[in-house]
C-alpha cells in the first residue's frame, strides 16, 4: 500500500481498500487474505488518479472515489478477477463528496447529481 485512505466491507465479509498514491482497490477475505487487486493510473474507465473513497452497496456494487478526475466510478462484477467498471460516473461532485462518496442510510446507497 501506498497511503491506503479508504476500506469497506461487503455481505460476504471481503473488504476492499483504496490504495489511494498506487491508483488501485485491493481486494481480502474476511480472514486477510489478498483475492484481487485492479486500476491503474489514468482516466479511462476503470482507471484512477488517487483513488480515496469507497463503500459497497447490498447489492454488492463497489463505489469509489476517484479525487483528480473528479468522478465517481461504479463497479457491479467485482467477483470478477479484473471487475468491470459499469458505464456510471458521475462528475463534478462536492469535495464533501469525494471523502463520504455517496450518502448510506440504513444499508440504502443514494446517487447524488449536482447541477
Amino acid at each position: 500500500f501506498n497511503q491506503p485512505f479508504g476500506i469497506a466491507v461487503d455481505g460476504r465479509g471481503n473488504v476492499y481498500i483504496t490504495d489511494e498514491i498506487n491508483h488501485r482497490i485491493q481486494k481480502f477475505n474476511s480472514t486477510g487474505n489478498f483475492i484481487s487487486t485492479w486500476g491503474t493510473l489514468g482516466s479511462s474507465n476503470g482507471q484512477f488518479n488517487q483513488a480515496t473513497g469507497i463503500v459497497v452497496d447490498n447489492r454488492g456494487n463497489v463505489y469509489i472515489t476517484d479525487l483528480v478526475n473528479h468522478r465517481i466510478q461504479k463497479f457491479n462484477d467485482v467477483a470478477a478477477a479484473a471487475p468491470i467498471p459499469s458505464m456510471e460516473k458521475w462528475g463534478l461532485i462536492i469535495l464533501a463528496l469525494l471523502f463520504l462518496i455517496v450518502g448510506v442510510v440504513q444499508l440504502k446507497v443514494y446517487k447524488v447529481e449536482i447541477l
